[in-house]
């Protein structure tokens, strides 16, 4: 059955309010699969939680991490 990967996302561990959905990935286990998330603030953390779900229902999902975007270099002028 073919399966969608979904990351969750937010600026705080309890508060995963955004998503993003990634390529759906047909029948078969472990495989790699890609999510792009984009319009993310430079230096901020944020925390993300991995999900799957098919026909059967939903995978466990992964633990919740956590990641600081760069901050973009700013141009001498």
């Amino acid at each position: 059955s073919n399966t969608t990967p979904i990351v969750r996302y937010g600026t705080a561990a309890n508060n995963l309010n955004q998503s993003v959905t990634g390529t759906v990935i047909s029948g078969i286990t472990n495989i790699n699969s890609q999510v792009n998330i984009t319009g993310l603030t430079g230096g901020t953390q944020y925390f993300y939680r991995v999900e799957a779900s098919n026909a059967i229902g939903n995978a466990t999902p992964s633990v919740t991490n956590n990641v600081t975007t760069v901050t973009p270099a700013t141009q001498a002028t």
